[in-house]
């Protein structure tokens, strides 16, 4: 109830003041949803395509790459969990290759 009254009022009155008044924490009244979701949408999606537009073009192999390549084309600094993050959200799975091994002979013969 309180949250919600903030979110009505806050044109009229200073967050602080208010979360003071009504003895809330502002981090309770960031962490509604209702009120954050749209804010947070519009601030990801700028990096969702980047990170997007990344994936594609190192041809869906290197996740650990795009944190140097991103850096290297637009000079932003993402983490290696925000990507993770932003992949996920995304449903974007690296291909993860397989790890070279010698063929001999003797492997060959004697499987």
């Amino acid at each position: 109830m309180n949250k919600a009254w903030i979110a009505i009022h806050l044109e009229q009155f200073d967050l602080n003041s208010m979360c003071l008044a009504l003895n809330t924490k502002k981090s309770s009244y960031f962490s509604r949803a209702a009120i954050n979701q749209e804010v947070r949408q519009l601030n990801r999606h700028p990096h969702y395509k980047r990170v997007e537009g990344a994936f594609y073009s190192l041809k869906k192999c290197k996740q650990m790459g795009l944190n140097g390549y991103l850096y290297r084309q637009n000079k932003t600094v993402f983490s290696r969990r925000r990507i993770s993050h932003i992949m996920s959200s995304l449903s974007l799975i690296a291909k993860i290759r397989k790890k070279f091994k010698k063929v001999s002979l003797a492997t060959i013969n004697n499987p």
